[in-house]
């Protein structure tokens, strides 16, 4: 008869039954099991180093702002909580509270002024470079349209 070979599958040929399937498909999902593992914990890896990588811009700013009516270095002193951005404007335009946000490496911030009997706001945006430099666009009210770069002290 056929001898132990036959009645256990050990011909020689791998054994296929309808109920499981073939070799190669195994090994595929063994491949894409390990890719996925591996992308989850490299997304893991990648959130757990986010807050690391968070500038914290609380301290003395010195800006450099420049406009089409002149130039000025006014100070700002910053305090960070997380996304929320508090503090003081010291410069031509006096000295004001000042509140933004800052999201990733963007900054956004304003404040009122009362400037030789014209009120407005002064709106700053721009990118943070690194945790001591930062560039951007200010709106000043009507009084105009500049440029800024600054520094931490």
């Amino acid at each position: 008869m056929g001898g132990p070979s036959a009645c256990c599958g050990l011909s020689g040929r791998p054994s296929q039954s309808k109920d499981r399937p073939a070799r190669p498909v195994l090994f595929v999902y063994a491949i894409l099991y390990g890719m996925s593992r591996l992308l989850l914990i490299t997304l893991l890896a990648g959130l757990a180093c986010a807050p690391l990588l968070a500038h914290d811009l609380s301290g003395n700013w010195e800006f450099t702002v420049d406009t089409a009516a002149g130039s000025g270095s006014p100070s700002f002193v910053f305090k960070q909580d997380g996304e929320k951005l508090t503090g003081t404007y010291t410069g031509l335009l006096g000295k004001a509270d000042v509140t933004g946000t800052v999201k990733g490496d963007q900054i956004d911030f304003k404040f009122d002024f009362n400037y030789s009997g014209q009120s407005g706001i002064a709106h700053y945006t721009g990118t943070i470079e690194s945790d001591k430099k930062m560039k951007g666009k200010v709106e000043i009210g009507d009084l105009g349209e500049g440029t800024w770069t600054a520094a931490k002290q």
